[in-house]
């Protein structure tokens, strides 16, 4: 399953459990996800959309972006839909 549909999994997943604060954040990630497909008309891969959360929820330290990101992707995996 694609890292997109993941998190569109894991949002609906959220808002059945009346988890707020978990369903804005994913909300607010389709949302820099989505803009960017629609800016430039095409389907984001996984590299893309990893691309995309590095870009809009930057850190000053590339490395420290790199490792939330493998966590935060680790984090969609092991989330249960």
């Amino acid at each position: 399953m694609a890292l997109k549909d993941q998190i569109t999994e894991a949002m609906k997943s959220a808002l059945r459990a009346g988890d707020k604060q978990r369903l804005g954040v994913l909300r607010l990630v389709l949302a820099a996800i989505k803009q960017r497909e629609v800016d430039e008309r095409i389907q984001l891969d996984d590299a893309q959309v990893l691309a995309v959360l590095e870009k809009d929820f930057a850190f000053a330290d590339k490395d420290q972006a790199r490792k939330t990101m493998v966590q935060i992707t680790d984090m969609f995996r092991s989330w249960n839909y």
